[in-house]
């Protein structure tokens, strides 16, 4: 170690001191709470241990208790105490009957049972040898157990009587007692470990029994592991200094003087702060980078928000454009239309796309509205079914003749209290993420149960879908506000959204993901006291959709050809319906138009006119102006641009050839005009 470095020693003796001591101390602390904490738990255990014995001796009694009262309100007692001369000896046997199926049924064997009537005189006795009438000592009106005066048997008596009065809760016309005997020995043959009962409570109060009996405890542990553990810690702790500080030497001290000098040496020209040893250099170094490492991190946030803000405004600024677009071309096919039966058709073309972009917007004003929701509207009693039902009603189009299967299976009891609207669009959400993620066929489930959470009743609801996968690093970022994986429509903000709405109800949603299974959220909400039973038998079993029909592409290609590119087949039909007779082909995507291009010989070169949207939608990888590049390696004519979209690079539009035209459909004559 440098000989300059007077401070890192000093450091460096604390720190080995500190390092050698606090351990030690805090070692032997440890380990003497744990010879503490075993020696209470060994006391607790072998005090639970007496209770347990305890408690099995106080339930025979109570058995002895319960066995008397049944007597007492048999009709075979009360038949004998009101039996005449003439059937006293046959109300007398069935008496004993019923007292020696009760003695029977308990664990001792040996019980004495005997009658006395209201005035003390011994009427029967069960077993009857060596009975004899005797007098009963004087006793209360109460039942109570207790212990005679040889101490060599256990008592019970159990006033007789009629009636009980209900104000002072004494007894009325009294007729006798049952009085109920158990030697001490015969309790003895049934707890082994019974040494002596010193003392029993009169109403079986637990507490107030005083017993001895003769227990296999465990024994306390001694503080002989302590000294072998203060040994074991000693001898690691020397092993541990002696390498440390060979390491020390070697790693650390010659680093941190290499990185003093490098410091001293910056700050001649930045910081002027006076540096006294080698740790003030390393501090100034951390605290340089310090603040330069958050800087990148609030830049990098910044940066993702606003690319995240840019593309929601992207997607939204297209899907709000869409339906102004197909307005804008059923406008101008209305203007041609010479017959009502025309309008009609224009009607039941472009009302489908109308309808849906007009829900789409609704859902979109929706989720921009949820984003600040702080209260909510509980209604109570909401069935689970009744809210699927509603939510698949408003699920909209299902395209490119997809068919997915639902499965349900409902473990769940009770009813919800919830803010109906609001779930339903949370289901919605995930419902409708899971049709959009499966391409052609799959399936959704929708499994229930009932859980508890802090002791309150919740019903979980699991939804996933096959056939998708999401990659576990993103399995929480999906909830994050702006955040989309490859969705044709949407803002970002549902999943944020749901997983808002989902806490504001007490309950907290994740997302699992298998390659193999697939998607599936699973989430809780709270349930009302009130239980039923649930059905599924109105709920759909399938979804099947219906895709728009594209223009149909003719294998002739003999002809010049009108070619389109454009992500909404309405947009495609507008077209063919005004250029009539022309050779016509509409593709969706760029994608689409290169894989044609590479299966059909000479079509590039049969390509009169070739018309193309600025948007792709998201199934797209392609950019506007990296597909006209890629464009212009096979086709030389003029590219027309039909779009409302506001571009200012004029420059990039000449030099690739591209002339803009109003989104609308044009006559070849209009296309030709302009160029």
């Amino acid at each position: 170690m440098s000989s300059k470095s007077k401070t890192l020693k000093i450091y460096f003796i604390q720190a080995i001191l500190l390092s050698a001591l606090v351990p030690f101390i805090f070692s032997i602390w440890l380990l003497w709470t744990i010879l503490q904490s075993s020696n209470e738990k060994i006391k607790i255990a072998n005090d639970h241990l007496e209770q347990s014995y305890l408690l099995q001796l106080v339930d025979t009694f109570h058995k002895i208790q319960s066995a008397a009262y049944m007597v007492a309100l048999s009709e075979s007692l009360n038949s004998y105490f009101q039996s005449t001369i003439d059937n006293e000896y046959t109300h007398k046997k069935q008496l004993e009957s019923v007292i020696q199926s009760a003695r029977n049924a308990l664990c001792y064997k040996e019980t004495r049972w005997v009658i006395y009537g209201s005035r003390g005189k011994a009427l029967m006795q069960i077993p009857t040898q060596n009975f004899y009438p005797t007098q009963m000592p004087n006793i209360g009106n109460d039942s109570e157990f207790s212990i005679n005066v040889k101490r060599t048997e256990i008592e019970f008596i159990l006033p007789l009587s009629y009636q009980l009065n209900p104000v002072s809760k004494r007894l009325k016309n009294n007729l006798g007692f049952i009085y109920i005997t158990v030697p001490i020995t015969e309790i003895k043959r049934q707890f082994p470990n019974l040494i002596h009962i010193y003392k029993v409570s009169s109403s079986l109060d637990i507490k107030d029994f005083k017993v001895l009996f003769k227990l296999e405890t465990q024994k306390e542990n001694n503080l002989y592991f302590l000294y072998v553990y203060i040994i074991i810690i000693l001898v690691l702790l020397s092993v541990a200094i002696y390498w440390g500080v060979k390491l020390f030497q070697k790693r650390i001290v010659e680093k941190l003087l290499s990185l003093r000098a490098r410091v001293l040496n910056e700050m001649k020209y930045t910081d002027k702060r006076k540096i006294n040893n080698e740790l003030d250099s390393l501090s100034i170094t951390f605290e340089f980078y310090l603040k330069y490492t958050m800087f990148l991190q609030y830049e990098i946030r910044k940066s993702s928000q606003l690319a995240a803000v840019g593309n929601l405004a992207h997607s939204i600024a297209h899907d709000v454009r869409r339906p102004f677009s197909n307005l804008y071309f059923f406008l101008q096919e209305l203007k041609n239309c010479n017959q009502i039966k025309q309008v009609g058709f224009l009607i039941k073309e472009f009302e489908p796309a109308f309808t849906e972009s007009k829900n789409y917007i609704e859902h979109l004003l929706n989720e921009v509205m949820d984003a600040g929701i702080t209260k909510l509207n509980i209604s109570e009693k909401v069935k689970l079914e009744d809210l699927l039902f509603k939510t698949f009603l408003t699920v909209g189009n299902i395209k490119e003749n997809k068919k997915i299967e639902i499965e349900y299976e409902f473990s769940h009891s009770f009813y919800l209290d919830i803010d109906e609207v609001r779930i339903m669009r949370v289901i919605l959400n995930i419902i409708s993420n899971a049709v959009e993620a499966i391409l052609e066929q799959g399936k959704i489930w929708i499994h229930t149960e009932d859980i508890k959470v802090d002791n309150l009743d919740y019903v979980e609801i699991s939804i996933g879908n096959s056939n998708s996968f999401i990659e576990k690093e993103y399995l929480q970022t999906i909830f994050d506000p702006f955040y989309t994986m490859n969705k044709e429509k949407g803002t970002g903000l549902g999943l944020s959204i749901a997983q808002k709405i989902i806490k504001l109800h007490g309950g907290e949603i994740e997302c699992f993901s298998e390659f193999d299974k697939g998607v599936e959220f699973i989430f809780y909400l709270p349930a009302n006291k009130e239980t039923y039973n649930p059905y599924f038998s109105k709920l759909p079993k399938k979804l099947i959709g219906n895709k728009l029909k594209a223009i149909q592409t003719k294998t002739n290609m003999e002809k010049s050809t009108f070619v389109l590119i454009d992500d909404d087949p309405l947009v495609g039909r507008s077209w063919k319906r005004y250029l009539g007779n022309i050779e016509f082909i509409a593709f969706s995507s760029p994608e689409e138009f290169f894989n044609h291009v590479n299966k059909t010989e000479n079509f590039v070169k049969n390509i009169s006119i070739l018309v193309t949207d600025y948007y792709f939608g998201s199934k797209s990888d392609y950019d506007f102006f990296v597909f006209a590049r890629s464009l212009r390696d096979i086709y030389f004519n003029k590219i027309f641009l039909s779009s409302d979209v506001q571009i200012t690079d004029y420059k990039m539009l000449d030099e690739l050839g591209i002339v803009k035209i109003d989104k609308r459909p044009h006559s070849i004559k209009e296309l030709l005009s302009i160029i």
